[in-house]
């Protein structure tokens, strides 16, 4: 894992989320529930400058839209404490340089 550094709050964050968000959209099924997390959905908290995206699934579903995620260039992180989460992460998106 590279090293944190901390990054300022970029206002371009809001716009790459909805970017992100409208490409989730079409892969997933209607009415999923997609929000912006974590510090770069709090306007003017800094942070690692990485766009956190939370959807929620019903367990039944999870595997349908895992699947969907890693076809898109998502990668599965089986390192997460909760037994009833998954992350995915996409690697080639890393926003805030300053």
């Amino acid at each position: 894992m590279d090293k944190y550094k901390f990054r300022l709050y970029d206002k371009r964050f809001p716009l790459q989320y909805r970017r992100e968000k409208m490409r989730l959209i079409k892969i997933l099924p209607k009415n999923t529930n997609i929000e912006h997390v974590g510090s770069t959905a709090v306007p003017g908290l800094g942070g690692k400058g990485i766009i956190d995206i939370a959807i929620m699934a019903p367990k039944s579903k999870l595997k349908k839209y895992m699947i969907s995620l890693e076809k898109i260039g998502f990668e599965y992180s089986p390192d997460h404490p909760r037994d009833d989460r998954r992350v995915f992460m996409q690697k080639i998106i890393r926003y805030g340089g300053r």
